[in-house]
């Protein structure tokens, strides 16, 4: 199977950052493409450059950091053009999970709620969890 793109769209350089720090955990990120939103960048400048990025492979999966920021919006307006997931929220087991997953023989809906779950669930209060799982033994 192929393995599917994964576009990190992300106001500023946090995209590159976070790749590099799953790079740590997991190894390599092929396929893992940051496209930042830069301040001097207008709304069409980062539509084309997003747009241009799916012209190369249409099939991705777009993770973007906030929802109704201009990156999540971006990639809903390119949704209607070209057949990929957009998931807001991005998290460093959310890209993970996305990471994981893109090679198995799943389709695309089951895929994105695996990484909405994880990334749903990966936020908690630590003290709290700790402090519960203390309790437990």
């Amino acid at each position: 199977m192929e393995m599917t793109k994964i576009l990190l769209l992300t106001h500023g350089e946090w995209g590159q950052a976070l790749i590099n720090s799953v790079r740590m955990i997991m190894g390599e990120t092929d396929g893992v493409i940051a496209i930042p939103l830069m301040p001097e960048e207008t709304l069409n400048d980062y539509y084309q450059k997003v747009r241009g990025e799916l012209d190369l492979n249409p099939r991705a999966l777009v993770l973007t950091d906030l929802f109704g920021g201009t990156p999540s919006n971006v990639a809903a307006r390119l949704s209607q053009d070209f057949p990929i997931q957009v998931i807001a929220g991005l998290n460093a087991p959310m890209l993970m999970e996305a990471m994981m997953t893109r090679t198995l023989a799943i389709d695309d809906a089951d895929r994105s709620a695996r990484i909405v779950e994880t990334g749903s669930t990966s936020c908690l209060n630590v003290v709290n969890k700790i402090k519960a799982n203390m309790r437990k033994e």
